[in-house]
């Protein structure tokens, strides 16, 4: 037959750590063995031998997604979520659960995993309803293309939130649809929210006071956001 050469893979066939530890063995040239030579050496009892020699397939448990980070930061009064992996196993998606108290977690998005991959791989998600907590609790849910699961850490985020007693808000109930505010510190923004938290107005860089002429009736909070954090009010409008 003709010049045939030969190269078998001799390394540990065992992987129980991650996908780029995995695939480092493979690339690693002392973990393979070669014949070069004239003739078919393919079967000449001179090892490596092929398929005499070839060692069975991987084996072990490689973790499905290798976590290098998972973090939050306030940036212009949202939270960012960055979580990274260095690989991936037949990585479906992630599910991020959110809670404001560490218990009571519910999902707030589902990203695409990137399947199997042995590269960085860079997920983000920018949460805007943040303005009734004190505290933010995220953790993160991997889950495979077969079902399986596998929970990360639980993270905190703490908000910055001034004191009742560093702003006031008056008249309450608010009357002729003007509120004024009475506080040392410069006022960023004001929100006015739904009794259930949905943002329906926004004022950028307010004086002393607001006016919520297109408001009818009712309940409603008060953000405010200052230099120093930010304070939620409750206030009736009787307009």
């Amino acid at each position: 037959m003709g010049d045939e050469d030969v190269m078998v893979y001799t390394g540990s066939t065992s992987c129980n750590t991650t996908v780029a530890d995995c695939a480092t063995a493979i690339a690693t040239a002392t973990n393979w063995s070669t014949q070069d030579g004239a003739g078919d050496q393919s079967a000449d009892a001179t090892a490596p031998d092929f398929p005499a020699d070839v060692p069975p397939s991987f084996g072990g448990t490689a973790l499905p997604v290798e976590l290098i980070r998972f973090e939050a930061s306030i940036k212009n009064d949202e939270i960012v979520v960055v979580w990274e992996t260095a690989s991936e196993l037949n990585n479906d998606y992630f599910e991020l659960h959110k809670s404001s108290n560490g218990v009571d977690f519910n999902i707030v998005t589902q990203v695409n995993g990137n399947g199997t991959s042995s590269q960085y791989q860079r997920y983000e998600y920018t949460d805007k309803e943040t303005a009734l907590n004190r505290f933010v609790y995220y953790r993160l849910k991997q889950v495979d293309y077969d079902g399986q699961y596998e929970w990360f850490e639980t993270i905190l985020v703490k908000l910055n939130k001034i004191g009742d007693s560093e702003i006031n808000v008056y008249p309450n109930p608010v009357i002729n649809s003007v509120v004024n505010f009475k506080t040392n510190n410069k006022i960023k923004r004001v929100e006015i929210l739904s009794i259930n938290g949905k943002k329906l107005l926004v004022f950028d860089d307010p004086d002393d006071h607001i006016e919520l002429t297109d408001l009818k009736a009712g309940h409603y909070l008060i953000r405010i956001l200052t230099q120093e954090g930010s304070s939620i009010k409750r206030v009736n409008v009787v307009n």
